[in-house]
């Protein structure tokens, strides 16, 4: 982990933030690898919530936890346009 993350960082420079992506609800709880998703609804969205990161903040489960959504936001079933 110490030589592969300062090298993945340097061939993957990080991008500027662009937005939030929104994903459906059953995309995340359903499949062979679901996550927990918590409602927080907001000032700005009453419809908010958040995925559950307990268990995914050491080691490679982070990575696991990135990849995962990616997964799920470059399927047909997970990505929607948000709402402008």
């Amino acid at each position: 982990m110490r030589y592969i993350g300062p090298k993945a960082e340097e061939a993957n420079p990080g991008k500027p933030f662009a937005g939030w992506a929104a994903l459906r609800v059953n995309s995340i709880r359903n499949g062979r690898y679901p996550l927990e998703v918590l409602a927080s609804p907001n000032d700005d969205n009453e419809y908010h919530a958040d995925i559950c990161r307990d268990g995914f903040r050491e080691d490679m489960y982070q990575y696991y936890l990135a990849i995962r959504l990616r997964e799920i936001v470059e399927s047909d079933l997970g990505f929607v346009e948000a709402p402008s």
